[in-house]
């Protein structure tokens, strides 16, 4: 543009037998092709500058998509290590936020550069609108994103809670039930010679000699004299006497007393049975 204006002023002036060099209206031309040219420059800069930007913020906003999946499928799995998987979710939605600010920044430098130049360049301010309305729907997605995430926390936190109370629940009714099988698995014997028996409170007094029917446990007998023992797992009671006979009422055939010439140990052969009359077993030796 400037050369040729130039060359045209050059052939009017030739016409007229002169120097267009010298002449005031040259230079005021001359002048005038200069800013143009000038202005063509910062136009073109800003253009040049602005493709690089738009660049720029399209991969950002890329980039704050791909973000906002790995976000989206992470708040929907149930990791393992929760506080590691919150933890990367907020560094993502942190690098979201830088993106964004970045964005933000880049569109406000071309802003006054298009201010700068002085000319209303429609299409590039049309981008930059877009581009604009692009980030404020970023804005919204962000702090949707933010909300689920801490609606889902809050979920959590309530159901681990629960879970807690049920694991509780769960623990105290374990502790009751092991309570009453143990209750229900014990019980308890004592052997000896009658007269020892009866001294110790464990028999009492006026019994027949010799009749294991005349015999009885004692009113509030001591129970600190028995041996307290688990049904399942005692199969046997030791006795290493001469005689022994069975003073409580548990069923002949439940056991049987073996050994010889002595009784050597008295056999539970029908736990159940056996104990399901009476948890004490008294047996009198001699």
């Amino acid at each position: 543009m400037k050369k040729l204006l130039v060359f045209v002023i050059g052939i009017a002036f030739l016409a007229y037998g002169c120097d267009p060099k010298e002449t005031d209206e040259f230079k005021k031309l001359q002048a005038k092709a200069d800013s143009l040219e000038g202005m063509t420059k910062v136009k073109d800069n800003s253009i040049t500058d602005f493709i690089v930007a738009f660049n720029q913020i399209q991969n950002n906003l890329n980039t704050i998509k791909e973000k906002e999946k790995i976000i989206t499928v992470n708040s929907k799995a149930t990791p393992e290590n929760k506080e590691e998987m919150a933890a990367k979710m907020n560094d993502d939605i942190q690098s979201i936020y830088n993106l964004v600010t970045e964005n933000k920044k880049k569109i406000a430098t071309l802003n006054k550069k298009l201010k700068k130049v002085g000319a209303k360049v429609t299409e590039l301010e049309k981008m930059i609108a877009f581009l604009n309305q692009q980030i404020a729907e970023k804005d919204i997605e962000i702090e949707k994103i933010k909300g689920d995430l801490e609606k889902k926390n809050i979920q959590i936190t309530a159901m681990e809670a629960k879970i807690d109370t049920l694991i509780v629940d769960i623990q105290e009714k374990d502790k009751v039930i092991d309570a009453k099988t143990e209750e229900l698995n014990t019980a308890y014997y004592a052997f000896g010679k009658e007269k020892e028996l009866i001294k110790e409170n464990v028999l009492a007094k006026g019994g027949l000699a010799g009749l294991a029917k005349s015999q009885k446990l004692a009113e509030n007998f001591n129970k600190e004299y028995f041996t307290k023992i688990n049904i399942t797992k005692l199969k046997a009671i030791p006795l290493f006497a001469k005689k022994a006979r069975v003073i409580t009422a548990h069923p002949t055939s439940s056991y049987k007393l073996v050994g010889q010439e002595k009784v050597d140990s008295l056999i539970i052969t029908n736990p159940a049975e056996f104990w399901g009359t009476t948890k004490y077993c008294v047996i009198v030796v001699d």
